[in-house]
């Protein structure tokens, strides 16, 4: 997607937006069994509502706390304040799932 598409949505330069983009995207995709969130081998439990929360409760409140200091990188999902990563889901031809852990 680029940014003329979501700023039929919203203002894609503000920090809340972007926010709150991020926070759906993610629901969607617990919902839809495309991830899970997880850290150090072990996946949060809970509700979507309750592991989102936690999310919320964890995440920065401007997104320069996001960002490496030269502002090109997201590091914030590696460092230990943040309470889970992505665990990607993929349906193999077997029938099991592989894991990905980001």
């Amino acid at each position: 997607m680029d940014n003329e598409y979501l700023s039929e949505f919203g203002d894609t330069h503000d920090f809340e937006f972007k926010k709150k983009f991020f926070f759906d995207f993610i629901r969607y995709a617990l919902e839809n069994g495309y991830c899970k969130l997880g850290k150090n081998d072990c996946f949060l439990t809970g509700s979507i509502d309750e592991q989102l929360k936690l999310w919320e409760t964890a995440f920065p409140s401007h997104e320069k706390a996001l960002l490496t200091d030269d502002g090109l990188f997201y590091i914030w999902f590696f460092l230990e304040e943040c309470p889970a990563g992505f665990v990607w889901l993929f349906p193999q031809d077997d029938g099991s799932i592989y894991e990905h852990w980001t």
